[in-house]
């Protein structure tokens, strides 16, 4: 994002008909893509393209509250966004999105009470 590599975001390519598949950048901005827990990259097609840090608060494997991270992504490339790729059968699919972080973003639910 703004000319260096985002690190710890949420890729998800989503075709209407199949199941989404799913990623997330390393430190440098690398990822690769499953489509199952066994089955990494995406069927061949069309794509809507959502890319995210943020997470909304949850409760953890131990049963404590995991806060919610804050979300650094404008809306443009998640909620709202205009991002696509298309994924061809038989060749290499390298999907780059330069992002810019003007626009506006919506924060994740923080989980607390509004009292």
């Amino acid at each position: 994002m703004d000319g260096q590599p985002l690190a710890n975001a949420y890729l998800e390519f989503i075709q209407s008909g199949t199941r989404p598949a799913y990623g997330k950048t390393d430190s440098s901005g690398n990822y690769t893509l499953e489509y199952t827990a066994s089955q990494t990259g995406a069927v061949p097609g069309e794509y809507k393209v959502k890319i995210n840090t943020g997470d909304e608060a949850n409760l953890g494997l131990d049963g404590e509250m995991v806060p919610a991270v804050k979300e650094t992504v404008p809306s443009k490339y998640n909620s709202e966004t205009t991002l696509t790729f298309t994924v061809v059968d038989g060749e290499s699919n390298v999907a780059n999105f330069e992002l810019d972080s003007a626009g506006t973003i919506e924060q994740p639910d923080v989980g607390e009470d509004e009292n």
